[in-house]
């Protein structure tokens, strides 16, 4: 345990991720407070993520919510060496554990990770490593592209890049499940599809008008199970398409996006891709990814298999 860095957000879940730190630190009073990195700010996991990889840093831990954990991500990943974070050179490669401590943390529950600090220490000494896949979005034209993410949870866009943006601005007052259930629910009373191109594993499709474009690497987003086959470390991202559809059917349909029961619904298509590109023109459609408002179209979406080693719960 003591070889590993700790990245700690104290603010994720409304303050819950700096108590439930504190308890597990006062079991292991071994861990130095240098090994101990507090975020202060929003994108600071990223620069303490990349400057502990570039010192040769091989062992961290994200403790926090879907956020941090993107931020890390992030931190280890080189843009210019797409797929190849440094630590994949290293031997041994960088491992990355995660301790989730937010208000959602959708990654946590898909790997099986406990939010209870009396099992941290076993995943450190016991836990396996798993090779999970990891989403690379960029958007803007690739003659004058604009920003890119590397995601390991989901990336949408449509009314689900505006739900994001509405979590941003106003927070989580009820709770992160709560809180993002009833902004859903104001957004799809007041939706409107755009109409998107869209190009699948480098096939154009037709132009069509969708409300949502999900591309998932979990089953899981803000406690939706919008994906119920999708599995981080088979290579593929589930694709949902959901298409116009008028707000009452979105509204009435909204139980079983919520527990990813839509098979056989018409307007709604679901497929498993390893590319994606969209482009909606000149409207301006929001990109939702692992839950933060970032981007928006177009977008290039490409998966990277089993590009970051991460910790799992021993069998």
């Amino acid at each position: 345990m003591l070889e590993f860095e700790f990245i700690v957000n104290p603010k994720s879940g409304h303050n819950r991720a700096g108590r439930m730190w504190e308890k597990f630190h006062s079991q292991h009073p071994e861990i130095a407070p240098g090994r101990v990195h507090w975020t202060e700010r929003r994108g600071h996991a990223e620069e303490i993520a990349r400057d502990l990889r570039q010192q040769g840093v091989t062992r961290m831990v994200a403790v926090g919510g879907d956020g941090l954990l993107n931020e890390v991500v992030n931190g280890l990943f080189d843009q210019e060496e797409v797929g190849q974070p440094d630590g994949t050179k290293k031997d041994p490669p960088i491992v990355l554990g995660h301790f989730p401590a937010g208000s959602g943390c959708d990654f946590a529950r898909q790997l099986g990770l406990s939010r209870d600090p009396a099992t941290w220490s076993q995943l450190l000494t016991s836990g396996r490593q798993v090779p999970i896949d990891v989403g690379n979005a960029q958007w803007g034209s690739p003659a004058n592209p604009v920003g890119h993410r590397f995601f390991v949870t989901v990336a949408m866009a449509g009314i689900a890049g505006n739900i994001a943006a509405s979590m941003d601005r106003f927070g989580k007052p009820l709770g992160g499940l709560l809180s993002y259930l009833l902004v859903s629910l104001r957004h799809v009373l007041t939706a409107r599809a755009n109409r998107i191109e869209l190009s699948i594993d480098g096939q154009t499709q037709e132009a069509c008008s969708y409300h949502l474009i999900a591309l998932a690497n979990t089953a899981t987003t803000g406690g939706m199970q919008i994906a119920p086959r999708a599995d981080p470390t088979d290579g593929w991202f589930d694709l949902l398409l959901v298409g116009d559809l008028s707000r009452w059917r979105l509204l009435t349909h909204f139980p079983r996006i919520y527990q990813g029961k839509l098979d056989g619904v018409q307007g709604v298509e679901q497929r498993r891709v390893r590319s994606l590109t969209a482009n909606a023109g000149a409207a301006q459609v929001l990109m939702n990814i692992d839950g933060e408002p970032l981007g928006e179209l177009p977008v290039r979406i490409e998966m990277l298999p089993a590009a970051l080693t991460m910790l799992a719960p021993p069998e």
